[in-house]
């Protein structure tokens, strides 16, 4: 299950302007921004990657809001209102609850952080126009030191969504993530991030609180 976290994160960090000036697009990046401020993403996503020459591919639907999130795939859900990560496996009736950490590096692996502050932790290298003109491409470099050497997401010119994002990594790997779908919501009770099933005598429960 640890190993599936690792994929979540990598998934959830989705994310020449070809005639379009700085300042348009720019201001993609600042109505992207303004959507996760003001609403709760729902995205349906997908990913593939290769790790030692296995080829490792996924999916799953992403509510994210503020710091808080909620995480679908792949067999694994995730809950995360802020200050706790709870990590559930309902095949092995596992879960593990965990405080969010409040350091900086470690802060980088929780994955909503990641996403709706992009502009935080990365800079906008350079702009790319799309190969169909719908879109626009922002390579972005880490402002921080981390294990990705550059990080470039792909934006729907017509509404800022995102599109598609590609990470390549210090190590070589790339991480490709493909967005099926993405809205914004109206906001959620902070309830939602959290799991509202109760974990019996026959579950794994480790706390780490």
């Amino acid at each position: 299950m640890k190993g599936y976290r690792i994929y979540i994160f990598l998934a959830f960090m989705l994310l020449s302007g070809l005639g379009k000036s700085a300042a348009q697009t720019d201001g993609l990046l600042d109505r992207l921004y303004g959507r996760f401020a003001s609403s709760c993403i729902d995205l349906e996503y997908t990913y593939a990657t290769r790790m030692s020459g296995v080829r490792i591919e996924g999916s799953g639907r992403l509510h994210v809001q503020d710091d808080m999130w909620h995480n679908v795939g792949n067999g694994i859900e995730i809950w995360c209102d802020g200050s706790t990560v709870w990590t559930v496996d309902p095949l092995s009736e596992e879960v593990i609850i965990e405080p969010v950490s409040g350091d900086d590096s470690e802060g980088l692996l929780n994955p909503a952080l990641l996403f709706v502050r992009m502009n935080e932790h990365f800079n906008v290298s350079r702009t790319l126009g799309g190969s169909d003109g719908k879109t626009v491409i922002y390579v972005l470099e880490p402002k921080e030191n981390m294990d990705i050497e550059y990080f470039n997401v792909e934006l729907m010119a017509s509404d800022a969504s995102i599109r598609s994002g590609l990470m390549a990594m210090e190590d070589g790997n790339e991480v490709k993530i493909s967005v099926a779908s993405m809205k914004a919501v109206e906001k959620k009770p902070a309830t939602f991030f959290r799991p509202s099933q109760t974990f019996g005598n026959s579950w794994i429960v480790t706390d780490l609180r």
